[in-house]
């Protein structure tokens, strides 16, 4: 668990200057997507991510939960909903069980199709 609490320690450090480290286009676009969702779900001091960063270590979160938690799941909610691409089932669980780094799955979410247009509802579930 001393990893977790070492990457919390690093990626609490990290600031804007980060974002250099991602091309500029969409694969940005969806690094800040994804860093503010797991921020704002998972409690990372800051939203910034790396390329090389370990998927699996950023979606448990800087204290190492559970993928059960909901943590996650509000984020996938977030991203998904944000980035405007078709995300198929068990897509988040494939990245994980390959072992992915953030870097390729967000060339792998910069790859899919964009979503088809939804009608607008006149409520949400969350926000």
């Amino acid at each position: 668990m001393s990893f977790f609490k070492e990457l919390r320690e690093v990626q609490a450090c990290r600031d804007g200057a980060s974002l250099a480290t991602w091309p500029e286009g969409p694969h940005r676009d969806a690094a800040i997507l994804i860093g503010q969702a797991l921020q704002m779900a998972l409690s990372w001091p800051t939203a910034y991510f790396l390329p090389g960063d370990r998927f699996n270590a950023v979606a448990y979160g800087p204290r190492f939960r559970s993928l059960d938690d909901g943590g996650w799941d509000m984020a996938a909610l977030a991203i998904e909903g944000q980035l405007n691409r078709l995300v198929p089932d068990r897509f988040w669980q494939r990245c994980s069980d390959q072992d992915l780094s953030l870097g390729e799955v967000v060339a792998a979410l910069v790859a899919l199709p964009p979503a088809v247009e939804q009608p607008k509802k006149r409520w949400r579930l969350w926000r």
